[in-house]
């Protein structure tokens, strides 16, 4: 019977992606269950802004950013789900460079004119990222280094995984899906702190200012969260505005 060309591609969506997610949801269901709780809030926090009548800039562009971010997360997650293993940390980069300028234009609307002509550097987000949540950093450097700019992970042969056992390349983008998710949320909280009712992260300490201040408990869940010993927490600024 002869090739049809014409159906790799549908042949391929159809019949062997089904059994590779049926096995990444039977092996990885707690994983992406605790996903959810950490995607839940941030998702939660942008969609009640969006269902009000704003006009006020730049936080309806920060807003757009977030979601955007977030949503991105799940994209990544939807590709290790279905057996990539080099392209999801690409795409966390992006969302780390989404939701450094969400961060940035909060903290300096005067640069929002600069965003939407798209001359916005992300090396001066980046800084702005870092003085308050300092693995901005070092997520950009490990997502770039390995991942975005062509090196060893590129020279590498990558064929689909089946997720039938445990993978160590599996494992490595589900914990950076861990981090950047946590800084997704982080970063949401920051941005809408003052009209939060109960922020984890964050502490209102002026009209504009805030200080990292989350609880022993919260502490102990994102230590968990991010697989980390206590000492290994994520270092923030002690106050913004």
């Amino acid at each position: 019977m002869p090739h049809d060309d014409a159906l790799l591609v549908l042949n391929h969506l159809r019949d062997v992606i089904p059994p590779v997610v049926a096995n990444f949801d039977a092996r990885y269901e707690s994983d992406l269950r605790q996903l959810g709780e950490w995607l839940a809030p941030s998702y939660s926090i942008l969609g009640e802004y969006a269902r009000g009548d704003h006009h006020d800039e730049p936080l309806s562009t920060c807003v757009k950013l977030l979601w955007n971010a977030v949503d991105t997360v799940m994209a990544a997650t939807e590709l290790l789900r279905s057996g990539r293993t080099l392209q999801p940390p690409i795409l966390l980069r992006t969302v780390v460079i989404m939701l450094a300028t969400a961060l940035h234009l909060r903290l300096h609307p005067e640069d929002l004119p600069t965003f939407e002509t798209g001359v916005l550097e992300d090396k001066v987000v980046l800084a702005t990222a870092k003085r308050v949540v300092t693995p901005f950093g070092r997520l950009y450097g490990l997502l770039s280094d390995d991942f975005v700019h062509v090196g060893l992970a590129h020279r590498m042969l990558h064929v689909r995984e089946q997720h039938d056992t445990k993978s160590e390349l599996v494992a490595f983008n589900l914990t950076c899906i861990r981090h950047v998710t946590w800084l997704a949320y982080v970063t949401t909280e920051a941005i809408f702190v003052h009209s939060l009712k109960a922020p984890r992260y964050w502490k209102p300490v002026s009209e504009t200012g805030v200080d990292y201040a989350p609880s022993p408990e919260e502490t102990r869940r994102m230590n968990a969260w991010l697989a980390l010993p206590p000492e290994a927490a994520p270092k923030t600024s002690p106050s913004t505005t």
